[in-house]
């Protein structure tokens, strides 16, 4: 269940509701939809914990995308996702307008993913930890637009919330 909510009612419906150009629909959206894809959801970073605003990974602009390099931590379904969708900051920017939303290819050159940890409970959905040395990532992976990524996400963990929640008295009932 864990898998099915990171990817179809975390990730997807930002990209689906942000990715407008026919490029991204045809290369994530439908993909995802159909089940080709598998999207993780990358947020958590070492010293950051769950607030956003202080991760550190950083999304540098360069010709045709950015450049990524950071890390992220205890990311379910990181080992077996074939994009991660990364909150990165910009450098020079101002917060909260100093963050972007990234589909990350697992194979692009630079991604490193951990072997699995173990975690208690949750085995059907396995946890990693994800490095990036400068990735390059196209523009057209990018969920929202540029400086918009830490509010697009703050409206998603919204909806993410309350899904958790539901799951977790479901859970507690049986």
């Amino acid at each position: 269940g864990m898998a099915l909510t990171i990817h179809g009612d975390m990730v997807l419906p930002m990209a689906s509701s942000y990715m407008k150009l026919t490029e991204q629909r045809q290369c994530y959206v439908q993909p995802a939809i159909a089940g080709n894809i598998i999207f993780s959801h990358a947020i958590s970073e070492k010293g950051a914990g769950s607030d956003p605003s202080a991760i550190k990974t950083e999304a540098t602009p360069t010709q045709g995308g950015y450049r990524l390099t950071g890390g992220k931590q205890h990311i379910s379904l990181a080992g077996s996702a074939d994009y991660h969708c990364v909150l990165a900051k910009l450098p020079g920017k101002v917060f909260p307008f100093n963050m972007v939303l990234l589909l990350v290819d697992t194979r692009a050159d630079g991604v490193a993913v951990s072997e699995p940890i173990a975690m208690m409970g949750n085995h059907s959905c396995p946890v990693s930890n994800l490095r990036f040395e400068n990735v390059f990532v196209p523009e057209h992976a990018r969920i929202g637009s540029e400086g918009m990524g830490f509010v697009i996400q703050m409206r998603q963990f919204v909806e993410e919330r309350i899904l958790s929640a539901a799951r977790a008295v479901s859970a507690s009932s049986v």
